[in-house]
């Protein structure tokens, strides 16, 4: 099915269409905005379209590549795109990009500095993030299994999800970031307390999780099945360094098991975690 049906297409500046198929492309030279969604046969992008701003090509399973002459592309969508394997690093105007279920695609360019917008998840053979990346705003890279991690020059991060990224031991100083998502994280050993903004924090399923930093209490928490609620002994109050987050007391009830021997604390069992300050209700059962 064809879409270009007209014989002179040079004023069009936007189309939808499922395959891209007329003789002579150059009549497109001033499109702006292409949508070829699902083309399953699409196997190129004409490169003449250098007036793109706005392209969509994700599910295009055969294409192989974006042309690198496409550099007024502010928006870029090629997800799901599976013989992809690199990002023009010649988009330099490049604010939105979405390459989730991209497995090919090893890295992000570093010259795309002006990013606010970065979904790159299940993206199974990216190890990082380039730093030169300090305008972006929401980094999605969830299932990155490669990733090792987030770097501490994204202070204008807002919003990040990196749910299972097995790599992943610690967060950069990231003042700005309210939404962070690290669920399933299994090397992940700490929060820092630098994320003073922190609104909503998921931290579930991180086994190896001891130190949570944050002061403020988050709009929604979930740290389930962290060490918080596996960790059942102390030996000794100075090595005490298991902090939680402030938050309010929910509908779940903790339980608070001390044995006082010598002013060493042998036993500390917490079945839920809505308390201010551990070591302070410790000093109180150590004073009684």
């Amino acid at each position: 099915m064809c879409i270009l049906c007209t014989t002179d297409h040079s004023t069009l500046t936007k189309l939808k269409m499922y395959i891209l198929c007329t003789n002579d492309k150059s009549t497109l030279i001033n499109l702006t905005k292409l949508n070829c969604f699902s083309c399953l046969l699409l196997k190129e992008i004409p490169p003449i379209l250098i007036n793109l701003t706005q392209l969509d090509c994700s599910y295009c399973c055969l294409l192989k590549e974006i042309p690198p002459t496409l550099n007024n592309l502010t928006q870029l969508d090629c997800s799901s795109c599976h013989l992809l394997e690199e990002i023009p690093s010649t988009l330099t105007n490049l604010t939105r990009l979405i390459c989730y279920r991209c497995p090919l695609l090893k890295k992000i360019p570093s010259t795309l500095s002006k990013l606010k917008v970065l979904i790159c998840s299940y993206c199974y053979q990216l190890k990082e993030i380039p730093s030169t990346l300090t305008n972006l705003q929401t980094l999605n890279c969830y299932m990155c299994q490669s990733l090792k991690d987030i770097p501490s020059t994204l202070t204008n991060l807002q919003y990040l999800n990196c749910f299972h990224c097995p790599l992943l031991k610690q967060f950069p100083t990231l003042t700005n970031l309210t939404r962070l998502d690290c669920s399933e994280c299994k090397q992940l050993k700490e929060i820092p307390s630098t994320l003073t903004n922190l609104i909503e924090l998921n931290c579930s399923n991180c086994p190896q999780l001891y130190y949570i930093g944050i002061k403020n209490e988050p709009t929604y928490y979930n740290f389930s099945n962290t060490r918080f609620a596996n960790y059942n002994w102390i030996t000794h109050q100075d090595r005490f360094k298991y902090k939680i987050a402030n938050r309010r007391i929910n509908k779940f009830m903790y339980k608070l098991y001390i044995r006082k021997q010598k002013q060493r604390i042998l036993a500390l069992n917490l079945w839920y975690y809505g308390l201010k300050d551990v070591r302070d209700i410790i000093l109180e059962n150590l004073i009684k």
